[in-house]
């Protein structure tokens, strides 16, 4: 029961991917806590409305597991809110009626506006103007979104193994696609076959060999977002947490951390098979783990 030790929750009750347990500002809390506090950050309220209506309400939780699961597609939605039209100027933003603006036009904004943002960090805090520390608090949202937008993104099952060798030799046993996680906990089994890949010739590679060349073109694909490190979800010792990325360093995970894993991978591919039952039950899962 660590979890609920440091939730201090309810007595075992049904719970849902909104109760995931997630360390923030050094204490714990609900997952749909966590995503109010950011969703309030960067948009201005703990609910978010499609262009501002009312009728296309997406609760906060809802948002964040979007991001996490469809990142490239959120990354266009118009999430920051930048009421200042000076701001919106100074960044080359295109003024609309909302003052809602998505991650790829404000990255762009500032790509477009490299010398804004580098003469701003030569300036000491006195010296900045209200613009100025506004642009900057833009910025800093960007680069929050960023890491907890790929937060998850090593539990997205995006891989798949079809070569019966491969399968057999990993113990697969469904054909659900798999994730990077999946890889980092069989790691052991998997450098065997990345042994035999490098040990064997190019002009002598099989199915199987080809096909795991191309697996670990993806996953060292997939390594660019291990900067992603805010969201931290999986237990260490002496009430330290982590996030997933930092456990996928090669280090040697203990029981419990295995098992956290492997519950996310599941409920993660469930919400992307639009499983929410299933979902639900992998959190109840993790937090009675």
């Amino acid at each position: 029961m660590f979890y609920i030790i440091f939730f201090g929750i309810l007595i075992c009750g049904d719970f849902t991917y909104k109760d995931l347990p997630v360390l923030q500002s050094g204490r714990v809390k609900p997952l749909d806590s966590f995503a109010r506090n950011y969703l309030l950050q960067f948009y201005g309220k703990k609910q978010f409305k499609e262009n501002d209506q009312k009728f296309n309400d997406i609760t906060a939780s809802n948002w964040l597991f979007e991001i996490f699961v469809n990142p490239d597609k959120e990354l266009d939605r118009k999430i920051f809110n930048i009421r200042n039209p000076e701001v919106a100027f100074s960044l080359g933003l295109n003024k609309n009626d909302f003052h809602k603006y998505s991650f790829k036009e404000i990255i762009q904004g500032f790509q477009d506006n490299q010398s804004l943002l580098e003469s701003l960090k030569t300036k000491d805090e006195e010296s900045q103007t209200l613009i100025d520390k506004q642009i900057i608090e833009v910025y800093q949202n960007i680069l929050f979104y960023d890491e907890i937008a790929h937060g998850m993104y090593c539990f997205l099952p995006l891989i798949n193994i079809s070569n019966s060798v491969n399968r057999e030799f990993m113990g697969i046993t469904d054909d659900k696609p798999l994730s990077y996680s999946y890889f980092m906990r069989n790691i052991d089994k998997f450098k065997v076959l990345l042994q035999d890949l490098l040990d064997t010739e190019e002009s002598n590679w099989n199915n199987s060999h080809l096909e795991l060349s191309q697996i670990a073109i993806q996953l060292q694909k997939m390594t660019q977002f291990h900067y992603a490190q805010s969201l931290k979800i999986i237990p260490g010792d002496n009430d330290l947490w982590y996030s997933p990325w930092e456990v996928m360093d090669g280090r040697q995970l203990n029981q419990l951390q295995y098992e956290v894993l492997e519950l996310y991978e599941n409920l993660i591919y469930s919400y992307v098979e639009d499983d929410i039952d299933n979902a639900n039950h992998y959190a109840n899962l993790i937090i009675d783990n």
